[in-house]
């Protein structure tokens, strides 16, 4: 559904995403860990729509249905991969009032050390 959504729009797409998260949270309660999971399973969405409109067209090339909409799947793919999963989780957050914490982008940016625990 959300990336379905990021394509049917063209503007504002991460705050209509925020929007729906929200209204999905409000009738299914997601956890925390669902939560900060969403931005990796849109991403994954995005390459398997675009693998799968590569492999059917390979079989099907005659149809001009597999690859509509092609270009702009690659577009908001792009799009998203353009921005950190911090600063879309940013906009998501206030919207959806869940929040990361930051704690899996602190652990990036401050990886723990093997002499820490000496």
């Amino acid at each position: 559904m959300m990336a379905y959504l990021l394509l049917s729009i063209d503007r504002d797409h991460f705050r209509a995403l925020g929007h729906l998260i929200l209204g999905y949270h409000s009738v299914y309660p997601i956890t925390k860990e669902e939560y900060k999971g969403l931005y990796t399973l849109l991403v994954a969405r995005l390459i398997q729509t675009l693998i799968l409109c590569q492999f059917v067209s390979t079989i099907d090339p005659d149809n001009p249905f597999v690859m509509d909409g092609y270009d702009k799947k690659w577009d908001r793919l792009n799009l998203m991969l353009s921005l950190s999963e911090s600063d879309i989780y940013a906009t998501w957050d206030p919207i959806v009032g869940l929040s990361t914490d930051n704690d899996f982008y602190n652990l990036l940016a401050n990886p723990i050390r093997k002499e820490s625990y000496s």
